[in-house]
This record gives structure tokens, C-alpha cells and sequence, in this order.
């Protein structure tokens, strides 16, 4: 009787362990009502859990209209369950929503996605790499001339003309920022500004060096979901900045009306695709 106790108590023991264990609770799991709540403000108004990875703390939910691959987002959570980060299934660059960087942005599905990058080309010049199979929207024009010193954005997506549709050429916008002089800065740091707000950009990416006669340039490509928080400082305050901070020196670059103008649009491009 007393070993029969045992086992039963050995058994309540691991049935308790499996129960509150984190995998077993991921499987399980269900959004709140406030979470669901959040969700919805996001424009993502199917919530329900297509697949889960406990591994990846990640929920998989077929979000938009259609079955496409491209309409569905993912969904991370942190232990205990509270949203991190929400971004697309097909591009994890486009970021929906993320906590730490306080991005935060709207759900577009597949077919509104495709019209607004449509209404977008049509006006603008645009550049196919046949090689590639590659199209660039607002192409950066090589060489760039000497002294300039820019930022430079620009849309690209597998395909030529309406073959972006395909759920495997999602658009991306990436930003090129550019300085030329007589001596590297060995970009590290990028500060957005305004006369009452700042954001910093860490540099990550590996820079593209170049020496030609009389100087160097230096490139940097970043992809403007990285960027975003800094763009969208830029176009709310007086005398907007961007200044290129390296270990060897720093240049500052006044953003103008033209300069402006262009990161509002490539904000907006950005929340509908």
C-alpha cells in the first residue's frame, strides 16, 4: 500500500512538472483578451494560432485574406507570454511591431501591399538588374560623386514590373548612408536629431570602403526598418540632423525640405507594405 502511495505521489510529481512546464504551457497557450485587443489595433484582426514553435517562443497566425504565405505574420512572446515582437512570416525585416525598439507600426495584407508598391512605382524611377532579376526603386546612381555626404532610400523586390506579387519577392526598403572626404570617420554610430530629441543607430552592418583620387568614401546599407525610430525623429522637430559619428571623426548632415519630404514618404511606403 505504502509503495503504491509512492508511485502515485512520483506520478502527481511529474504530472505537475509536465503541466507547468514551459513547453506544455506554449501548447496550450491562447492570446488574452488584451492581447488579442492589441493585436486588433494593429489591423490584424485574425488571431488565431496557425502553429507554434516553443523552441523560437514564436506563434504563427495566417493574418490577412487569403492563404497566401505572404499575408501570414509571426508572432514572438517572451516567457511569460508578454509580446516582443510581431513581423511577417516572408520578411522578417518588416518589422509590425516591436517592443524593445518601440516600433510599431500596421498589418498590410498581401493585396494592399501589392497596390500601394504599384501607386509607388508609377511615379518613380526604376531600375531591373537582369542578372539579379532584381528591380530598384529610386536607384542610387553610381559612381556618387566626390564630397557628398547623403542618405539615399530606396525599395527593391524580386521580379520585374507586377511579378512582386509573388509570395517569394516581398519588398524591402533598405537605406544607403554616404560619406566621401579626404579621411575615413569608420562609421559607428549614426545620431538622428532634432533642437529636442535624439536617437542613435549602432552600426552593425559592415561597411562598403572605397579610396579613389583625393579621398574615400564610405557606404553604409541598412535596412530602414533598423532606422525607423531615428527617420521618424527627424521629420517631428526643428533643425533635423543626421550626423555620422566614427572613431576616426564625425559629419554632420542638415536635412533640408527635399530631405524631409522624402523620409516622410519612404515612412509612409514603409507602414503599407
Amino acid at each position: 500500500m505504502k509503495k503504491s502511495w509512492i508511485i502515485l505521489v512520483i506520478i502527481a510529481i511529474i504530472g505537475f512538472a509536465v503541466y507547468n512546464s514551459h513547453s506544455f504551457k506554449f501548447r496550450n497557450y491562447d492570446f488574452t483578451p488584451e492581447q488579442t485587443s492589441f493585436l486588433n489595433s494593429l489591423n490584424i484582426s485574425d488571431t488565431r494560432i496557425r502553429s507554434r514553435d516553443s523552441d523560437k517562443n514564436e506563434f504563427s497566425l495566417s493574418a490577412g485574406d487569403s492563404n497566401s504565405l505572404s499575408d501570414d505574420i509571426v508572432v514572438k512572446v517572451d516567457d511569460n507570454f508578454n509580446i516582443i515582437q510581431i513581423s511577417y512570416f516572408l520578411n522578417s525585416d518588416k518589422i509590425i511591431y516591436d517592443k524593445k525598439t518601440n516600433i510599431k507600426s500596421k498589418y498590410v495584407s498581401t493585396t494592399e501591399r501589392n497596390k500601394s508598391i504599384a501607386d509607388f512605382i508609377a511615379s518613380h524611377d526604376v531600375e531591373y538588374n537582369q542578372s539579379k532579376q532584381v528591380t530598384t526603386v529610386d536607384p542610387v546612381r553610381y559612381p556618387v560623386p566626390f564630397w557628398h555626404c547623403g542618405i539615399f532610400n530606396y525599395l527593391v523586390y524580386h521580379g520585374q514590373g507586377e511579378e512582386y506579387t509573388k509570395d517569394t519577392s516581398f519588398p524591402s526598403i533598405f537605406t544607403l548612408f554616404h560619406y566621401s572626404g579626404r579621411d575615413w570617420l569608420f562609421v559607428n554610430k549614426i545620431i538622428f536629431s532634432t533642437k529636442s530629441n535624439s536617437w542613435t543607430y549602432y552600426v552593425d552592418e559592415q561597411r562598403q570602403d572605397q579610396i579613389v583620387t583625393g579621398g574615400v568614401h564610405e557606404f553604409i546599407y541598412v535596412p530602414f526598418a533598423k532606422v525607423l525610430n531615428g527617420m521618424q525623429t527627424v521629420i517631428d522637430g526643428e533643425s533635423p540632423q543626421i550626423e555620422l559619428l566614427g572613431d576616426k571623426g564625425s559629419k554632420v548632415i542638415p536635412l533640408n525640405s527635399d530631405d524631409i519630404a522624402n523620409i516622410k514618404k519612404y515612412i509612409n511606403l514603409y507602414e503599407n507594405i
